[in-house]
C-alpha cells in the first residue's frame, strides 16, 4: 500500500502533541516533515515542544523547521491560558532533546519537500495558517504539488476564543482567508465535529493505565487540559468530555472512512468587530454555488469510537512500561519500574511542617504512587496547623482532589510537645498561602479514615509515616484486623547514633514513644528511615540557590521554607558546623517509597525506650545482634544508605515539573 505523503504544520501545544501519537505511528502516512508556527504558544516554545515530541516518540528522522513568529498582519495572540506557559500544561521533559530544527525556515522546508516529492502531498494544518499562506504567496507554483489541505479550525455557528470564531482562524484570519480561497482542495475539520471526539474521565484514566512514557505524557497532558478547559470555558456544562481537536483532524488523514463530509462555499471575516475570524459557510447554499465549485469540504461527523480505538492502539504501540528503547532516552523516565496500572497505593500520615511539605513536591508529582489519602496529626505544630497546611499544600500543588483527614491532636499518654522552634509558629516558616482554599478535611477522623481506606482497597497499601505514630498506633489498637491490608509502614524517625530533640531520641519517636513501640511491635513490615541516613540526603546551600532560580510557585515556596529552615537549624542546633547541608528528612523518606533503588537497608531487631528519664524515645537498634534474634524476629528494615545525588535528581525533576 502506498503511504500518503504528509507535511504537518503545527503550533505544538497539548492537542498537537496528542495527535502526534497517531500521525507518527501510522503505517498509512509518510511524514515528510513538520513545520511550526506561533499559536498555542510562541514559536520558540512550539518548536521545542515539537522537537521533544518527535524524539520521545522515536521519530527523530523527521525534519522539523521553525516557522512564523506572528500572523501575516496582526499582533500575536496565543492560547497559553489553555495550554500553559510551556504549551504542555504541567508536563515537563526531564531534558531537552539534542535534535535541532532545520536551517531552512518552515516555508522553505515545505517548498523543498513539495518539489522533491513525486506524488502530491497532504498538508495537515493544525495551527494558524500563516506558514501555509506564506508558502502559497511566495511560491504559488507549490500549490500544484499539494493534494489537499486538512485544517483543524472553523465552524458553522460556534467558536472558542469568541462566540463565533475558532482559535486557529482568529489567530490569523487573513492567512485563513487566503488559503481557503487559493483553489487548493480545503478540508475543514471544524469545532462542530471535533467536539464530538471527546475523552471521558474514564478514557483519560485508561490512558494513564497504559504506562509507557508516551502514554504517561498523554495522560498528564489530558488531565491538565481538562482542568484548564473547564476553568476557562465552563466546559463541564457544555461538552460531553475533553475535546481533542487536533487528534480529530489527524485521524481524518489516516482514516477518512471514519468521517462524513459535505461541500460548502466558505470565506473568512477579516474586518468585523464582533465577527473577526468567523468562518462564513453558506450551508443553505443561498448563493447557489454548484457543488463542484464550492471551496470547503466540511467534515461533518466522526465515528468517535473508531478514532479512539486507533488512538489507543497508537499509544500502546510505544511499548510496555519502561520500554527499553524509550527508557534509554533522556526524557521523563519510569524510574522505579511502575506504570499507572501498578502504581503503589499509598496513604501519607504527616504533621505538615516544612520538610513534610517539601516531601509532597516529590510524592504528588510521582508517577509511581497512587495516593489514596492523607492523614494529619499533631507534631511539628498543632493539629489545626498541620491540617490547614496539608489541605492548602495539596491544592497549591494541583492535587486538591486527594482527601485529607484530621487525626489525633495529642500523643496517646503524654502532653503534646511541638517543634515550632524549627518550623515556625505556623509550621511553614516564613511561607504563607496568599489564597487559601475554602474547604477543609473530610468529616471522618484520621483513624477511621485510615481504616476505611485500607479495608476498601483491593490491594495492600503502603503507609508513608512522616510524623509521630499516634494515628497508626490508635488504628492498631482499635482495628487490629487492618494489619492484613497494610503492605508496609515507611517511617521517618529513629536512629542508631544520634537524636535531635535530645542527644539520643528523634523527634517523631520522642513525641509519642508509646505509639512508636506499639507500631514497631505490630507485626506489619516496618521500614525505618533514620536520622543517620536522612542527614546524608542534604541540600547544599548552592542547591538551595538553584531552587531559587526555578520559575514556578512551588519552587518559590520551597525556597522560602528552606531558607527559614536552614536559619533555624543553624540557630537551634549549630547545624552549620555539624551537618553537610540542610537535612530534608521527610523528603529522604518519601524518596525511599518512590525510588527504593536509591537506598540500601538492613534487618535489625528494635524497640523503643518509654521510661528512661534521659533516654525516653530512644530507638534501641540491636545492630550488632547481641540478642541473637532470628531473621523472622527482626522487626525493622533499617534504611542505612542513600544515593544522595540520586535523591536530589528526582527532587529537582519534580520541582521543575510544576507549572509556572
Amino acid at each position: 500500500m502506498n503511504k500518503i505523503p504528509v507535511i504537518i504544520d503545527c503550533d505544538t501545544g497539548i492537542d498537537d502533541m496528542i495527535s502526534f501519537a497517531v500521525t507518527l505511528t501510522s503505517e498509512k502516512l509518510n511524514i515528510l516533515g513538520i513545520t511550526t508556527a506561533a499559536g498555542n504558544q510562541v514559536v520558540d516554545i512550539t518548536t521545542q515542544n515539537t522537537l521533544n515530541g518527535v524524539t520521545i516518540m522515536g521519530r527523530t528522522d523527521i525534519p522539523v523547521a521553525r516557522g512564523a513568529e506572528k500572523p501575516l498582519s496582526r499582533p500575536l495572540r496565543d492560547a497559553g491560558y489553555i495550554h500553559g506557559e510551556n504549551g504542555l500544561g504541567t508536563y515537563r521533559f526531564a531534558e531537552m532533546t539534542a535534535k535541532q530544527p532545520e536551517d531552512a525556515d518552515a516555508v522553505e522546508l515545505m517548498r523543498s519537500l513539495l518539489d522533491a516529492s513525486e506524488e502530491k502531498v497532504v498538508i495537515l494544518a493544525i495551527a494558524p495558517l500563516t506558514n501555509v499562506a506564506r508558502l502559497l504567496m511566495e511560491h504559488p507554483e507549490a500549490g500544484e504539488k499539494i493534494d489537499k489541505i486538512v485544517f483543524m479550525g472553523g465552524s458553522l455557528r460556534t467558536g472558542n476564543p469568541t462566540p463565533v470564531s475558532t482559535f486557529n482562524v482568529l489567530a490569523d484570519p487573513e492567512a485563513a482567508r487566503y488559503v481557503m480561497k487559493s483553489g487548493i482542495p480545503f478540508h475543514m475539520c471544524p469545532l462542530d465535529t471535533t467536539r464530538e471526539l471527546y475523552l471521558t474521565v474514564d478514557d483519560i484514566e485508561a490512558i494513564g493505565a497504559i504506562g509507557n512514557p508516551v502514554a504517561q505524557m498523554n495522560y498528564e497532558l489530558c488531565r491538565f487540559y481538562n482542568d484548564a478547559v473547564n476553568k476557562n470555558n465552563n466546559a463541564d456544562k457544555r461538552f460531553k468530555g475533553l475535546c481533542i481537536h487536533d487528534l480529530c483532524a489527524a485521524a481524518y488523514v489516516t482514516d477518512p472512512q471514519l468521517f462524513t463530509t459535505v461541500k460548502y462555499q466558505g470565506d473568512v471575516e477579516t474586518e468585523g468587530e464582533l465577527t473577526l475570524g468567523f468562518t462564513v459557510l453558506d450551508y443553505e447554499n443561498i448563493r447557489q454555488v454548484p457543488e463542484e465549485e464550492r471551496n470547503v469540504t466540511f467534515i461533518s461527523s466522526v465515528d468517535r469510537e473508531g478514532v479512539l480505538k486507533i488512538y489507543f492502539e497508537a499509544l500502546k504501540s510505544f511499548g510496555e512500561p519502561c520500554d527499553a528503547q524509550l527508557a534509554e532516552s533522556n526524557f521523563q523516565s519510569c524510574s522505579g519500574g511502575k506504570n499507572s496500572m501498578d502504581r503503589i497505593p499509598v496513604i501519607i500520615d504527616c504533621d505538615t511542617g516544612i520538610d513534610d511539605m517539601i516531601s509532597f513536591v516529590l510524592t504528588l508529582a510521582s508517577k509511581q504512587l497512587d495516593i489514596r489519602g492523607v492523614t494529619t496529626v499533631a507534631g511539628n505544630v498543632s493539629l489545626p496547623y498541620t491540617t490547614y497546611n496539608t489541605v492548602n499544600g495539596l491544592a497549591f500543588m494541583g492535587r486538591g482532589e486527594i482527601p485529607v483527614a484530621a487525626g489525633e491532636a495529642a500523643p496517646l499518654k503524654r502532653p503534646y510537645r511541638d517543634a515550632s522552634e524549627i518550623h515556625g509558629d505556623s509550621g511553614l516558616g516564613a511561607f504563607t498561602f496568599k489564597n487559601p482554599v475554602d474547604y477543609g478535611p473530610v468529616e471522618t477522623g484520621g483513624v477511621e479514615f485510615l481504616y476505611e481506606k485500607l479495608m476498601e482497597s483491593e490491594e495492600k497499601i503502603t503507609i508513608l509515616a512522616l510524623a509521630p505514630l499516634t494515628n497508626i498506633a490508635k488504628l492498631y489498637l482499635e482495628h487490629p484486623d487492618c494489619k492484613e491490608k497494610i503492605e508496609k509502614i515507611v517511617f521517618m524517625g529513629g536512629s542508631i547514633f544520634s537524636g535531635n530533640p535530645t542527644p539520643v531520641a528523634t523527634f517523631n519517636v520522642w513525641v509519642d514513644p508509646e505509639a512508636a513501640r506499639i507500631v514497631l511491635e505490630g507485626g506489619v513490615p516496618f521500614y525505618m528511615c533514620p536520622l543517620d541516613t536522612t542527614r546524608e540526603a542534604y541540600l547544599s546551600e548552592d542547591e538551595l540557590e538553584i531552587i531559587g532560580t526555578i520559575d514556578n510557585p512551588v519552587a518559590d515556596m520551597v525556597y522560602t521554607m528552606c531558607s527559614f529552615y536552614w536559619s533555624q537549624e543553624k540557630k537551634n542546633v549549630n547545624g552549620h558546623k555539624r551537618f553537610k547541608g540542610l537535612c530534608i528528612h521527610d523528603l529522604c523518606t518519601a524518596a525511599y517509597v518512590t525510588n527504593p533503588e536509591l537506598f540500601h537497608s538492613t534487618k535489625y531487631y528494635g524497640d523503643v525506650e518509654t521510661k528512661g528519664p534521659l533516654t525516653e524515645g530512644f530507638t534501641m537498634i540491636d545492630y550488632e545482634d547481641i540478642l541473637r534474634k532470628s531473621e523472622e524476629e527482626k522487626n525493622i528494615d533499617y534504611i542505612d544508605a542513600v544515593d544522595r545525588d540520586g535523591v536530589m535528581k528526582v527532587f529537582f525533576e519534580a520541582l521543575n515539573s510544576y507549572s509556572k
